[in-house]
């Protein structure tokens, strides 16, 4: 053959590529052409002996089953928790509505955050606007003034509703956490209230991950639901005029 002859075969060559979809689309190639299966190489995986195209097929859906299994135990392990979560909500639900007094609503929904929901630290805000004066008795709750500056760094996310996770600004755990405020590493915030606001809840944790941005939105709104009948109840706080939060 000659160099030109050798150039142009070179320049009409298939690429790996050209022949993987070629044959993606027709996968019956080796049935109508099995003369070919006699020249086909495979090497095992595990050392250098060939094996056959069968066993190569049976290793590769082997392994195929195997991440599609785990990927299965992934999603069961997260429904799972996701069932547990929202058990715990109703629970807390049903218990604040057996409470008779506003008191014991927050030392109960102290408590509760704290142990189901492994919270290191809880604060309560509350704006001073709606707050009763009998929420203030208790190292849980923290009434601000609605155009307290130290709301300005949380405007955005009161204006969004939806509640947030992540880490905090050092002025923002200062101003929740206070003395506690360099432990917490990752935190959720949860409004309260809507369309008026109410306030807000900040739950700390101390390990870095726990409250990550993708952790489950529903459920931690569903916990501001719950919280927010809680307070209205008895007339706890009054939600008929929203605060005139500073940012906003």
């Amino acid at each position: 053959m000659s160099q030109q002859e050798n150039r142009d075969v070179a320049a009409n060559a298939l690429s790996k590529e050209d022949v993987a979809i070629y044959l993606s689309s027709n996968p019956h190639f080796f049935e109508e052409n099995p003369e070919l299966l006699i020249d086909l190489k495979f090497s095992h995986h595990a050392g250098s002996d060939a094996v056959s195209l069968v066993e190569r097929q049976i290793d590769v859906l082997r392994q195929s089953n195997s991440k599609l299994t785990r990927q299965l135990n992934e999603l069961v392990a997260v429904a799972k928790d996701n069932h547990v979560v929202l058990e715990k909500i109703h629970q807390l639900a049903v218990t604040l509505m057996k409470s008779k007094t506003c008191i014991e609503r927050i030392k109960l929904l102290e408590a509760t955050l704290k142990t189901s929901f492994l919270a290191d630290k809880i604060v309560l805000i509350l704006f001073s606007s709606v707050a009763n004066d009998e929420l203030s008795n208790n190292s849980f709750t923290k009434i601000v003034d609605d155009n307290d500056e130290n709301l300005n760094s949380f405007a955005s996310f009161l204006r969004s509703s939806q509640p947030r996770c992540g880490q905090l600004k050092d002025d923002q755990k200062t101003f929740v956490f206070e003395h506690g405020a360099s432990e917490i590493n990752s935190s959720a915030l949860i409004p309260l209230g809507d369309p008026e606001k109410l306030g807000f809840i900040v739950i700390g944790s101390k390990d870095p991950d726990h409250f990550n941005p993708g952790k489950g939105m529903d459920f931690l709104s569903r916990l501001g639901e719950v919280v927010t009948a809680a307070l209205l109840f008895d007339a706890a706080v009054s939600a008929k005029n929203g605060p005139n939060v500073a940012g906003s």
